[in-house]
């Protein structure tokens, strides 16, 4: 009698394993000769479309299909969260998401949003990079030293009042009581850089692998970090962490720690509300092969890049946390400072 019942029950969990065998058989064979749209929301050239562009190769080995890049610049990563929110749910349209970049506008109400950011089909964070202070080498200021007790403000570069770095900035200018004057309008970070190469501006914040290129050339000097802890490249090890030894006004300590959470969602790959939970979950696993492919390991290495997945649901759970816990007093300096920059 035992060994019938234990035939029997070998017999359902097999019969749940073929199934689901047939299933992800059956997704795969969706993606099979057709077209994907990958979204980069930046430029070509940029991180972002860096990224995509060395993941795309590997997922059209993977899934047997052709993705097309598609860059779709445009209010700091809202135009491209909006496309993809009312994109068609049958998995060929993904994009690599600005998470701070979308969740911090739902948090402010900004004006032109129409997504509901928790809704979306995540496949995974592909990196949270830590950013880093930078300035010309030939610069007058060669030390964070030179940052926080400048007797004159210093001016800081952005693309917009959206995007990740001017909201950190406007943190860390409360927090730290940083003497900056931020100037926006540039047209992405290679402007920015251009502009402190060419000492139109004094320093910039920005990811850490953007910005490995033209460190590594001598054309910028790394001077700090804000992050929990260093980067893996062994040069930047011995950089100062921010806030480092400098006191902070009161309620700075909620601001650094509501940038260093926020900071965690920052890029991840989603597909539209809606897409099919095992058609998400067979491009969550297409992603994390992709992520590990030797290639990619190799170009992301070469460009100061590190991999740090989460898987989506792990990823819906981190921001859903933000957005349940609003980070008053960063938001505060965010919406102050917006009154201040100049264009």
């Amino acid at each position: 009698m035992k060994t019938k019942k234990i035939l029997a029950i070998l017999l359902i969990v097999l019969a749940g394993l073929l199934a689901a065998t047939n299933v992800s058989a059956s997704e795969a064979d969706f993606f099979k000769g057709k077209t994907m749209t990958f979204i980069v929301p930046h430029p070509p050239g940029g991180g972002y479309d860096r990224i995509v562009r060395s993941l795309a190769l590997p997922f059209q080995e993977s899934l047997g299909l052709r993705v097309i890049v598609k860059n779709m610049p445009g209010a700091n990563g809202i135009r491209s969260g909006n496309y993809l929110y009312k994109a068609k749910p049958d998995g060929l349209t993904i994009a690599l998401i600005p998470g701070t970049t979308l969740i911090l506008p739902v948090l402010d109400n900004t004006e032109g949003v129409s997504y509901d950011f928790t809704k979306y089909s995540f496949l995974g964070r592909v990196t949270a990079e830590q950013k880093i202070f930078y300035v010309n080498p030939k610069g007058r200021l060669q030390s964070l030293d030179d940052i926080v007790n400048s007797p004159k403000p210093i001016t800081y570069g952005e693309q917009g009042v959206s995007v990740d770095p001017f909201v950190f900035m406007a943190g860390l200018k409360f927090a730290m009581k940083l003497p900056i004057q931020t100037v926006v309008g540039y047209s992405g970070h290679y402007a920015v850089e251009l502009a402190i190469m060419n000492g139109e501006l004094d320093f910039g914040l920005g990811a850490v692998g953007s910005r490995y290129p033209k460190i590594h050339a001598g054309d910028l000097k790394p001077l700090a970090i804000l992050g929990e802890d260093n980067p893996e490249e062994p040069e930047y090890r011995n950089l100062p962490l921010l806030p480092g030894k400098y006191e902070l006004a009161p309620g700075g300590e909620q601001v650094m720690q509501a940038i260093k959470n926020i900071n965690g969602a920052h890029r991840v790959v989603t597909a539209p509300p809606g897409t099919p939970e095992k058609r998400r979950q067979l491009l969550e696993d297409t992603l994390y092969q992709s992520l590990n492919d030797p290639k990619v390991s190799k170009q992301w290495k070469k460009e100061g890049r590190v991999a740090k997945f989460l898987t989506g649901k792990e990823y819906k759970q981190l921001a859903q946390a933000i957005l349940d816990n609003p980070p008053k007093a960063l938001l505060d300096a965010w919406q102050k400072e917006m009154k201040k920059v100049k264009y």
